[in-house]
């Protein structure tokens, strides 16, 4: 990233006593695209998150540098894609293991991915130097960290997704860095990111594992809302970009507005997409006032 880069990306934002330096601009529009890079078509959008493994550095090249680039990096995870080329001694044993099967491995069963274990220093140095390999690309000028939630399952290792994250930040001391979720550590590590993904906030997978989504009840919206108010809100405050990623078919209107319009409302930027994340602009919703005033923070938080 060049130095003019890097200079457009900084901005200071102050007014309170907890004001941090946020190294990016809040995007007006956004798109997390892991789809194959023949078919993106990226339109106006101000940032854009994309898997670097999939980009040659000729198609890097063809996104407009005007663009914010996010690399993925998932820390707390790895995609079966990836799993035979890891050590098995970064990951997390199952409980329920038999002696010579790959079920020895604690897995998240919804996407077959294998937990590892963010205290193991190989793990940490092999995060880094992936974050490094795909900074080194002209076009890929931040950091999105994805999987910090394995801490819900494994509590025991919030310490060291704290470290990790904060060892991302002094790597990278310039870096626009995102993470995705991670409510469980995030006080902890708000000062260290500029930004965050609240993924699923008003909406959910069918159990089928359809195209299809659903709206969350009501009791999970309170819930969102309490996530919102104990953790984000403040980071929002200090300056921090705050987004959402929630899913659905292109046929569920309903859906994808009730979704745009609760995202806006709490004052975050929405990102709508299908299950793969394949698509290059998204469902972009209208804003109807009717569905924020009955899904808003005012009437969930009541």
């Amino acid at each position: 990233m060049t130095l003019s880069l890097v200079a457009w990306f900084t901005t200071l934002f102050s007014g309170t006593t907890n004001s941090q330096v946020i190294h990016m601009k809040n995007p007006t529009e956004f798109v997390c695209y892991y789809g194959q890079p023949e078919t993106a078509n990226f339109g106006n959008v101000d940032m854009i998150i994309l898997e670097p493994d999939l980009w040659s550095d000729s198609q890097l090249a063809s996104i407009s540098p005007e663009k914010l680039v996010l690399g993925y990096c998932s820390i707390g995870e790895v995609a079966p894609s990836k799993v035979s080329s890891v050590d098995q001694s970064l990951f997390i044993s199952s409980e329920s293991a038999s002696a010579d099967s790959k079920a020895n491995f604690a897995k998240n069963e919804e996407w077959g991915s294998v937990y590892v274990d963010p205290e193991n220093p190989e793990w940490q140095i092999l995060v880094l130097d992936r974050i490094s390999a795909f900074l080194k690309k002209d076009q890929i000028n931040g950091i999105f960290l994805d999987t910090l939630d394995m801490v819900q399952i494994f509590p025991n290792k919030k310490s060291a997704m704290v470290n990790l994250v904060k060892s991302i930040r002094k790597a990278f001391p310039e870096t626009p860095i995102v993470v995705n979720r991670g409510f469980d550590v995030f006080d902890e590590i708000s000062s260290s990111v500029d930004g965050i993904v609240f993924e699923g906030f008003s909406t959910k997978f069918t159990e089928d594992k359809s195209e299809t989504s659903q709206l969350l009840d009501v009791g999970s919206m309170k819930y969102t809302h309490k996530v919102f108010r104990h953790h984000i809100e403040a980071f929002m405050k200090r300056g921090g970009i705050c987004l959402t990623i929630d899913y659905a078919s292109d046929s569920q209107t309903r859906v994808i507005d009730t979704a745009w319009s609760r995202s806006i409302d709490y004052g975050m930027v929405p990102f709508i997409s299908n299950r793969q994340l394949d698509m290059p602009i998204g469902l972009k919703g209208t804003f109807r006032k009717e569905l924020a005033d009955a899904y808003g923070k005012n009437a969930i938080g009541k």
